[in-house]
């Protein structure tokens, strides 16, 4: 056994009034003649705890990892050097200020493992980390992951762990200069940061050694970051349970995490065995994992969700499967093979070999193939040639699906610009079928054009010259010109007309109250999505109303303007198979639209935007719904009036 006296123990971190008493209290408990050194920040309230040494450090500050989480890597990074360099013992334990210390057990397993691959093999000795929180790449989304709440070590080596740079600004922000891949798409589209603390640490432990790391970013699962996170934990850490490290994490831990998708103390040893040339006989009775089974639930909430969303239920639970039952996955190997055959996701992507664009056009298709080729017509006439075509489909008739693909890859091989293809499930709604084909942009600027309408051929190259023309342009609209069928359509109608530069301000005091710039006529910034996120698939019929308002609330918190042109290049086709002349979708969702002014509302508030416009703002779109739900009753014709009279005068009595 290792003597507490040889222990210099880091408590790092903000000072935690309730929890950083405790912390303190339980390693003079169970490590009576350690040294203790807190780390922590200026100005921080220290007195009555119970300390040997304080180091008073200088904030680095934090950064953002995603529109809604912070990154402390940095923090933590500073402040466990600090204290590390500091120390005067053989020895080092890590922890932070909210974890109670609730045993030394940890101490007994140092020594049990000495088999090694040498080429991975970086320490003195192995550092030991708990399996809170050490993801298993095998079975979640994020590779070269393990714990970094606690650890402990030969000094050392625990100088080596942490003794790694800050990160850069351009990881800080790595997804603002980087195109997203699919996996990030998938798992997690705001992500702005390059990787999560824990990764950012051990990646660049990592890096002292093996320059050529395949994990380039939080969510870059492949089968040989997969390898290389196996082989660095396997010959460079010892991972224990909680219980067997001896440690409790004080602060209540968020809802279906990652509690269940860890490596437990069992798996670990397998990892060893396999990784390190190791011979250690492994426990029949996995019960760490048993117990782990109260957060089997909330864990598969979320990544089922997922699977879900992006239809690969039969890969999530054939990936399950094959990790945790092995025996019966073998003899239902088959059965996946087949089902598999059976799949309808549909990903065709036609690219040239250079496959940067500046404008990415997204159309989203729901069996109306009956006007998806007079649109691609109108952009096959472009005469800006530098885009490409995302198609997302939810048709529901295999028929349409093959036409539309068929149609597609005619364009594809007419004029060799890139095209997508995507198709994961029928009827998917209006939102979540653009939000799938937004998922696979690359271009710097996005339309979502509706699958009716149709452009002006000179629409995108008038578009880009406004750009080039004018700095900080977050997003460029038009007024439509509506028509009913090809033989009213004009597309030689004059568009040469001017367009003026419009402030968020100017947009939120005269229209946005009662006008929405619908997506076929919108140009945006590709960066937006990052920031406001997609279309809320919660909305059926304001969507494009609530997408609009939260571009116009982005630009005017970051000063942003926007253009508008007065003469229009958008054809707008009104039909009657049109959301708009949908009997089922009148006289519905009048809450939604008042949802959206209150959002703005809440928004302009807390932006000090001045109190009368406001009020002004929330009138005017009062006016407006009961407005627009007085003429859309007005419009249907007896039979339907007579059926939703009754629901007429409800949203009326709303409003």
């Amino acid at each position: 056994m290792i003597d507490s006296k040889d222990i210099s123990v880091v408590v790092q971190g903000a000072i935690d009034k309730e929890n950083t008493p405790k912390c303190l209290a339980s390693i003079r408990r169970h490590l009576p003649n350690a040294e203790i050194i807190l780390s922590t920040w200026e100005g921080s309230n220290t007195e009555g705890l119970d300390f040997d040494i304080l180091l008073l450090n200088q904030d680095p500050g934090c950064f953002k990892m995603s529109p809604w989480e912070i990154n402390n890597v940095k923090r933590q990074i500073f402040s466990t050097l600090q204290g590390l360099r500091n120390s005067s013992r053989k020895y080092a334990l890590k922890i932070r200020s909210d974890i109670l210390l609730t045993g030394d057990n940890f101490l007994q397993y140092f020594n049990k493992f000495d088999s090694y691959n040498e080429e991975w093999h970086f320490f003195k000795k192995r550092i030991i980390i708990p399996s809170f929180l050490t993801r298993d790449p095998r079975i979640w989304e994020s590779p070269m992951c393990p714990s970094d709440w606690c650890s402990f070590g030969l000094l050392e080596d625990m100088l080596a762990l942490w003794d790694i740079p800050f990160p850069t600004e351009e990881e800080e922000n790595w997804f603002k200069y980087h195109r997203k891949d699919k996996n990030v798409k998938e798992h997690y589209y705001p992500l702005i940061a390059r990787y999560n603390p824990e990764q950012f640490i051990w990646i660049n432990f990592i890096k002292k050694y093996i320059k050529n790391i395949h994990t380039d970013n939080m969510f870059d699962i492949n089968s040989d970051s997969i390898n290389e996170t196996l082989l660095s934990y396997a010959n460079n850490l010892i991972i224990l349970s909680n219980r067997q490290f001896g440690i409790k994490p004080l602060k209540p831990r968020r809802k279906g995490g990652n509690s269940w998708h860890i490596i437990t103390y069992k798996e670990f040893l397998k990892i060893y065995n396999n990784y390190a040339n190791g011979k250690v006989k492994i426990p029949i009775f996995h019960f760490q994992r048993l117990f782990l089974l109260k957060y089997f639930s909330e864990s598969y909430k979320r990544l089922y969700h997922l699977a879900c969303q992006n239809n690969k239920r039969l890969a999530f639970f054939e990936k399950e499967l094959k990790y945790f039952c092995p025996y019966i996955f073998f003899f239902l190997k088959p059965l996946f093979k087949y089902l598999k055959k059976l799949e309808t996701s549909d990903i065709i992507i036609k690219e040239l070999a250079h496959n940067d664009v500046k404008i990415s056009i997204v159309i989203p298709v729901h069996d109306n193939f009956k006007y998806f080729k007079a649109t691609l017509d109108s952009l096959k006439n472009q005469t800006f040639k530098d885009f490409e075509i995302v198609v997302s489909d939810d048709s529901a008739k295999v028929k349409n699906r093959d036409k539309i693909k068929k149609e597609l890859l005619n364009f594809h091989n007419d004029t060799g610009l890139n095209v997508q293809y995507i198709f994961t499930k029928k009827n998917l709604g209006q939102s979540i079928n653009t939000n799938q084909g937004l998922k696979y942009i690359k271009g710097t600027w996005v339309r979502i054009l509706h699958a009716d309408d149709v452009l002006h051929s000179s629409c995108l190259s008038d578009e880009i010259e406004a750009i080039n023309q004018n700095d900080n342009i977050i997003a460029l609209y038009h007024d439509i010109i509506p028509f009913k069928d090809n033989d009213s359509l004009d597309l030689d109608k004059s568009c040469n007309g001017p367009y003026e530069k419009l402030s968020p301000q100017f947009i939120i005091d005269n229209a946005l109250h009662s006008h929405c710039a619908i997506p076929s006529s919108l140009l945006f910034n590709s960066s937006l999505l990052n920031k406001i996120d997609m279309f809320n698939p919660k909305l059926k019929r304001a969507c494009d109303w609530d997408f609009w308002a939260r571009l116009v609330l982005y630009s005017l918190n970051n000063n942003y303007e926007l253009i508008h042109f007065f003469a229009s290049r958008i054809f707008y086709r009104i039909h009657a198979a049109s959301n708009t002349n949908k009997i089922s979708t009148q006289l519905m969702n009048y809450k939604e639209y008042e949802e959206v002014a209150t959002i703005t509302m809440n928004v302009l508030k807390a932006n000090n935007y001045p109190t009368y416009k406001i009020f002004n703002y929330l009138q005017s779109a009062y006016a407006y719904r009961k407005k627009r739900l007085i003429n859309d009753f007005s419009n249907l014709k007896l039979l339907p009036k007579i059926l939703l009279l009754n629901r007429f005068i409800k949203y009326l009595i709303k409003i």
